[in-house]
């Protein structure tokens, strides 16, 4: 069976390998399969995906927990839960425009200026 710390070891392995994510998390996939392969070895395939359906299973009801006390706060609060939508779409907008830009510059051409949040209330 697994130790305590191969079971910490596989629900990290877990989520890792289940997040998709940009370029740089593909090296950290990549070493998350190098480990996943380890204990196979180590401790048996039979073993090792009876404890790897575990762990998916509590990371899948520890997300859905998360979601639905999101679902909870939002009705609970409305106003905050708007206030912080609005501030994470911000966020996304801020973050599309910088990558525009950075491709813009490795082109060779000028990066716009882009207002900031202050602006718009003028």
């Amino acid at each position: 069976t697994l130790t305590h710390t191969q079971t910490c070891f596989l629900h990290t392995l877990t989520a890792t390998r289940t997040t998709e994510s940009d370029q740089t998390q593909h090296e950290l996939r990549d070493l998350a399969k190098q480990v996943q392969d380890l204990l196979i070895a180590t401790v048996g395939s039979t073993v090792f995906f009876a404890h790897l359906n575990r762990a998916r299973g509590e990371i899948a009801s520890t997300r859905q927990e998360r979601k639905r006390k999101v679902k909870e706060a939002a009705i609970a609060n409305p106003a905050e839960h708007a206030r912080r939508k609005m501030a994470r779409n911000l966020k996304k907008r801020e973050a599309r425009r910088t990558k525009i830009d950075k491709l813009r510059a490795r082109s060779g051409k000028l990066a716009r200026k882009h207002p900031s949040a202050d602006d718009d209330d003028e």
